[in-house]
């Protein structure tokens, strides 16, 4: 399983335009068919913009089942993973 590591692909996660990079590698590894983890190592605090225009976009792209099948994280504080956690029951209810 490849491990995309998050502080080295973007420059903050703050930012929709910050999200894009994670996007753009994300979905390189979703189109061979590659399941890939996502490492927040470094990294205390993600905004809901940053989250939607990176895991939002791909759950959009490809679809929750998707998404719950190749993605896998890793490197997360507790509430970081909250966060992550309560953001995708929240897209789940709106796609």
């Amino acid at each position: 399983m490849k491990t995309l590591v998050i502080k080295k692909l973007v420059t903050g996660t703050s930012t929709n335009s910050e999200a894009v990079a994670l996007y753009v590698e994300m979905k390189k590894s979703a189109d061979i068919g590659d399941c890939f983890a996502l490492s927040f190592v470094g990294i205390d605090y993600v905004s809901s913009s940053f989250l939607n225009s990176s895991i939002g976009e791909f759950i959009e792209t490809y679809g929750f089942d998707a998404f719950v099948k190749n993605i896998k994280f890793a490197d997360c504080n507790k509430d970081l993973a909250s966060m992550i956690k309560s953001y995708v029951t929240k897209f789940k209810t709106l796609v």
